[in-house]
């Protein structure tokens, strides 16, 4: 079982803070607000599998998506 406020998953959470990316970024991207992809990001929200495809595509190519999105 995850602990609480650890990333639900971990490989993009780094990727982001290795790549100096900002959420507000990524948020933009999606046409949503930073608020609701910290809570997609944490699993209080769903990520749908259209931002998931969105988010890889725009920001992380160079990973698999199934890595990237791997759950603790």
């Amino acid at each position: 079982m995850r602990k609480k406020n650890t990333p639900l998953y971990p490989v993009l959470e780094q990727e982001i803070k290795d790549r100096h990316i900002k959420k507000r970024e990524i948020a933009e991207s999606l046409y949503i607000s930073q608020d609701s992809l910290s809570r997609k990001l944490r699993g209080t929200r769903g990520l749908s599998l259209d931002e998931a495809i969105a988010v890889h595509e725009w920001w992380f190519r160079d990973i698999p998506i199934e890595i990237l999105f791997q759950k603790e």
